[in-house]
C-alpha cells in the first residue's frame, strides 16, 4: 500500500491494495494491512457516511483491538443521528485505548444528546477531562 511519500493514497490504490492482500491470504499481517486500506477508504473525503460505516465495520473484522477504528465508527454514527450509536463505540474505543482524553470528549458530546442522566455525566466527564 504504498503512496508517494507525503500524499495519502488514493480510492485506486487502496482499492488494488485489497484486492492484492485478499489474493495473499489471511495472515496476521494481511488482516492488519487489510484493516487499514478499509480505514483509510472510509475516512476519505468523497466517502458517503453510509460506506464509511459500512467499511470501518470491515475494517473491525480485520482489526479489532485498534482503537481508532471505534472512534471513527463512534464519530460517524454520531454525525449520522445515532447517538446511542457512537456512546457504544466510543466505549469501546476507550477499553482499547483509556488515556484517550479526545475519545472521551467525544462521547461526552454523544451523552449529551441522550436522557439528563447522560447529560449530567457529560458535563461531569467534561469537567473531568478539562481538569486532566
Amino acid at each position: 500500500m504504498s503512496a508517494t511519500v507525503g500524499r495519502p493514497a488514493t480510492r485506486e490504490q487502496l482499492q488494488q491494495a485489497l484486492a492484492q492482500l485478499d489474493a495473499r491470504g489471511g495472515g496476521a499481517a494481511e488482516r492488519i494491512a487489510r484493516g487499514e486500506a478499509y480505514f483509510r477508504l472510509a475516512v476519505q473525503a468523497d466517502t458517503d457516511i453510509d460506506e464509511a460505516i459500512r467499511l470501518l465495520e470491515q475494517a473491525e473484522t480485520c482489526d479489532p483491538y485498534h482503537p481508532k477504528i471505534a472512534f471513527h465508527l463512534g464519530r460517524l454514527r454520531h454525525q449520522n443521528g445515532d447517538p446511542q450509536g457512537a456512546v457504544f463505540e466510543y466505549r469501546r474505543a476507550l477499553r482499547l485505548a483509556p488515556r484517550s482524553h479526545r475519545t472521551f470528549v467525544h462521547l461526552a458530546l454523544a451523552l449529551e444528546e441522550l436522557s439528563e442522566p447522560e447529560k449530567k455525566l457529560a458535563v461531569d466527564m467534561l469537567s473531568a477531562v478539562a481538569g486532566d
